[in-house]
């Protein structure tokens, strides 16, 4: 409510859905330290607020148990793109190879920085993966860490090329690296991976889990 002492939104517990943003403008502020504009929990409540959007209608993959699959691109419409999905309030994993705890190696250190090239151990990584379009390294080096497409895969040279660039002094020799969202590298059960092409989130179980 509005009073003397300032603006003050108290927010029962709960999850609160936001179909758009908040907008707050400098009118909004309180007129001083003791007048305050402020955003609260009543009481010893919890309340959530969320721009998120609950995903609905999964189906298991056939012959594969444990894997289940909804089109996000009907549920979400045009802004159906995304990097975190939450199952029972729990950032869940996005497909990664090697799983966590683990990471894979460059062989030396990159070598081209415009566009960002690097020779990977051989088996390391699959031509497929940039063929998909969608494919990501997440890797570390130095005191930066990048996230990039996977653009192109050579198998004979064992030289991946990603989709943006980064600065030489940067380099490190066997820097470490892991792979996200590839379709073949979801093993785990509460991982997951979307298809960008198809619109169509996959993701694993434990047995006798329903996700509906």
């Amino acid at each position: 409510g509005v009073t003397t002492d300032g603006v003050t939104i108290l927010l029962h517990g709960g999850v609160h859905r936001l179909a758009e943003p908040i907008i707050l403008t400098p009118e909004d502020s309180g007129t001083s330290a003791e007048k305050p504009f402020t955003i609260g929990a009543f009481g010893k409540e919890k309340p959530v607020l969320s721009g998120g959007v609950p995903l609905r209608n999964w189906k298991q993959v056939v012959g594969q148990p444990g894997l289940w699959q909804t089109d996000v691109r009907v549920q979400l419409g045009d802004n159906w793109q995304f990097r975190s999905l939450f199952i029972n309030g729990r950032r869940a994993t996005r497909a990664r190879t090697p799983n966590e705890g683990e990471l894979f190696r460059m062989v030396g250190e990159r070598f081209n920085d415009k566009v960002f090239q690097f020779k990977f151990r051989a088996g390391d990584i699959k031509p497929s993966w940039a063929k998909a379009g969608d494919v990501e390294v997440i890797a570390f080096e130095k005191w930066t860490d990048i996230r990039q497409f996977i653009r192109e895969v050579n198998t004979e040279s064992n030289v991946v090329t990603l989709s943006g660039s980064s600065s030489q002094h940067t380099r490190e020799s066997g820097a470490r690296y892991f792979i996200e969202n590839a379709p073949d590298s979801l093993d785990v059960p509460g991982e997951w991976q979307l298809d960008r092409i198809s619109g169509a989130v996959t993701a694993m179980f434990k047995a006798g889990e329903n996700p509906n």
